[in-house]
């Protein structure tokens, strides 16, 4: 199974975040003529939630993620879902550039009212993010570790965000976007295309 990287990243007065999540698998039974006891996704369990330090370079940020994409479970079975919005676009570049042993998907964050593929890009509403990652945590589909030190500061986040419009939140959101982009790129598949919706 994939584990999907959601990367949101910080400007000069935020900070970039990653938020990892793994796939949980559960057995089904029932009888297939091709496969006996098919596994599915039943939930996603938030693995890694971080928040760099405000002013970490782009290049240490790329840095970060290879170190986690490079990491023997997850080496060729990721998906990095990178925010290119801003300065994303050369980011995600860099990203490409640097032999992460995982698939690089850009999402640039709108304002829009339809998810769309254009140039190689993924067009997505900031409010299909949102509401999207709290509909996958309300029905228990995502699950962050009690013992998480962001968890706290992501549920502060998701009950702060602004999803309206184009601007950022008050506040900070950066845990909130992150795992909101790894969450709508693991309910749509791997790989670069996906599902739509």
């Amino acid at each position: 199974m994939e584990y999907f990287l959601g990367l949101d990243l910080g400007q000069r007065m935020d900070r970039s975040a990653v938020a990892l999540v793994r796939p949980v698998e559960v057995m089904e039974g029932g009888f297939d003529w091709v496969h006996w006891m098919q596994p599915r996704v039943s939930r996603w369990d938030v693995e890694h939630l971080q928040r760099l330090r405000l002013g970490t370079s782009y290049m240490a940020v790329v840095a970060a993620v290879r170190e986690m994409t490079r990491r023997p479970e997850l080496m060729g079975r990721c998906t990095v879902v990178a925010d290119a919005t801003g300065p994303g676009l050369p980011v995600v570049e860099m990203l490409r550039a640097a032999d992460l042993g995982a698939t690089v998907v850009p999402v640039m964050i709108t304002g829009g009212a339809t998810p769309h593929y254009t140039g190689g890009v993924w067009h997505v509403p900031r409010r299909d993010l949102i509401v999207h990652l709290r509909g996958m945590l309300e029905r228990g589909e995502v699950r962050i570790a009690k013992e998480s030190r962001e968890g706290g500061q992501l549920i502060e986040e998701m009950a702060n965000v602004r999803w309206e419009g184009r601007g950022r939140s008050a506040g900070h959101d950066d845990l909130a976007f992150a795992l909101a982009l790894a969450c709508w790129r693991a309910a749509r598949g791997g790989g670069v295309h996906g599902r739509l919706f």
